[in-house]
């Protein structure tokens, strides 16, 4: 019998821009996002042992969501900007 393990995990924690990683919202992008940012974090490791990373951004104290980024196996391979 062939066994596979995954994991899902999920965190949220507040952030101040200069705290965050790159890998995770490029420098550029910060002018347009509210300090601090609350950020909510979803990882998976599938059965091929691929980590993904789903990264929502909200606004602190309204829990809009004005960024999203997807990660995969620590590269960033998608993003979404919902504010102006």
């Amino acid at each position: 019998m062939n066994s596979c393990w995954s994991y899902i995990g999920y965190e949220a924690h507040d952030f101040y821009h200069e705290e965050i990683d790159d890998l995770l919202i490029p420098a550029e992008h910060f002018e347009k996002l509210p300090n601090p940012l609350l950020i909510e974090a979803i990882s998976y490791v599938d059965d091929k042992g691929y980590e993904w990373i789903a990264g929502y951004l909200l606004e602190e104290e309204t829990r809009r969501k004005v960024y999203e980024v997807w990660i995969k196996n620590g590269e960033q391979i998608a993003y979404e900007i919902y504010v102006d």
